[in-house]
């Protein structure tokens, strides 16, 4: 190991300031789904069901 003991520290103290950096966002997105979760499960399936609706109309309609 050619790197001096304190070239070793700042990268150990680097490392684990990005791994806390990086535990902080996904807590934060975590939080952040958690409250949005209950609004957009209902939004995205009445979105699905009329895009499904739309299809199985157009198809329909294009068949005769």
């Amino acid at each position: 190991m050619s790197e001096t003991p304190s070239g070793l520290v700042d990268k150990l103290v680097s490392v684990s300031i990005s791994i806390l950096i990086a535990v902080i966002a996904l807590s934060c997105a975590a939080t952040l789904l958690k409250s949005v979760l209950p609004i957009l499960v209902p939004v995205v399936g009445v979105g699905a069901l009329i895009w499904v609706g739309v299809v199985v109309y157009k198809t329909r309609k294009d068949r005769f």
